[in-house]
């Protein structure tokens, strides 16, 4: 048998997807620190306008709903920065900054979209570019944060042997082996709405699958993934459904036969041919 998820969107806490890619949560939220056309005592006047508001950093969240939630708050800012005169003048600008202080993506700047926020006040279509490319750093880490908790949840079921674990138009397909030679195998693409996943258990003889399916999703949630729209989908077929669970079994099926015509060697061929010739003919004698 074979049990499948598909169609699931996954999220791992932002500072784990941060940790995933090398960055440390907390060095984008001292974005304003350095901007050059800010005076020091404006820069101050924001941090004051920052603290009485206390926005709090989500734990959660995609990237999408991340520049959702952003846009949201540079509305509510703006409002609060028109009433200071010491940052009404720039309030768009500073309402940008802030908004992104107390969002995600800031910590998934690039270095060119840092220089850009220091070197001048933004406008629209600049600071939608620059939140464009964090936004794509933040799903690329997601996804990376995914896909390697979905191998050590594995791990703990037995799953330590890697057959696969490529990267090609946007998916990761990982597949690893049990000492049983059940595989699981899973699918992760990167996406600004929450990492999609397909995963596939295969080779399982009885409905042990489901069993093990219902702990790799509780292992994910202990890991602090937070999993929707989930599709479970059970099938008798032991090479899987997906596509990818599929490709797994038939060219694990290849490897196998051919491995099995490298061992045989030359003479028993001869002579099962000569075996089969002998058949023939007494057949036809009779």
């Amino acid at each position: 048998m074979s049990e499948t998820i598909t169609g699931g969107i996954a999220a791992g806490a932002v500072a784990a997807c941060a940790a995933a890619v090398g960055i440390v949560v907390g060095l984008g939220y001292g974005v304003y620190c350095g901007l050059t056309w800010l005076s020091e005592q404006a820069q101050r006047e924001a941090e004051r306008l920052e603290k009485e508001l206390a926005i709090p950093l989500p734990t959660h969240v995609t990237a999408s709903e991340a520049r959702r939630e952003l846009a949201e708050r540079f509305e509510m800012l703006k409002k609060h920065v028109s009433q200071s005169p010491l940052l009404a003048p720039q309030s768009d600008a500073i309402a940008r900054v802030l908004a992104l202080r107390a969002s995600p993506l800031a910590s998934f700047l690039t270095d060119a979209g840092l220089k850009k926020i220091s070197a001048e006040p933004l406008d629209d279509n600049v600071f939608q570019d620059v939140l464009k490319q964090a936004s794509q750093n933040l799903a690329f880490a997601n996804a990376k944060h995914v896909a390697q908790s979905i191998v050590d949840v594995a791990a703990d079921e037995g799953f330590i042997h890697q057959r696969a674990n490529q990267v090609r138009k946007g998916k990761q397909t990982v597949v690893l082996a049990d000492a049983n030679g059940r595989a699981l195998v899973a699918d992760v693409y990167a996406s600004e709405d929450g990492a999609k996943i397909n995963l596939n258990l295969t080779g399982f003889g009885d409905v042990s699958c489901h069993v093990v399916m219902e702990r790799l999703l509780n292992g994910l949630a202990k890991k602090d993934i937070r999993l929707e729209n989930i599709h479970h989908r059970s099938h008798y077929r032991r090479e899987g459904v997906t596509q990818s669970a599929q490709e797994y079994s038939h060219g694990s099926e290849k490897t196998r036969q051919s491995v099995v015509k490298a061992k045989e060697p030359p003479a028993t061929v001869e002579l099962r041919r000569r075996q089969h010739l002998i058949s023939t003919r007494t057949k036809k004698t009779t």
